[in-house]
């Protein structure tokens, strides 16, 4: 999920120094490890994801 967060967010900010403070590395790692091509359409989609369902009731732990 990193990798994917990381080049994301480089497509949408097209701005690599951003990116690495962000993400808390330095740039040579970032060039290494997560820029990656992204379809232009997807960071925006990647990004909006909510979830649509309210999450069910926790069950109680059992007793031991």
């Amino acid at each position: 999920m990193r990798h994917s967060a990381a080049s994301h967010l480089y497509k949408l900010k097209e701005n690599p120094t951003y990116v690495t403070a962000q993400m808390g590395h330095g740039l040579g790692v970032f060039m290494k490890h997560y820029k990656r091509a992204v379809p232009e359409t997807e960071p925006q989609a990647y990004f909006n994801v909510l979830p649509t369902d309210e999450l069910p009731e926790a069950e109680p732990a059992p007793n031991e």
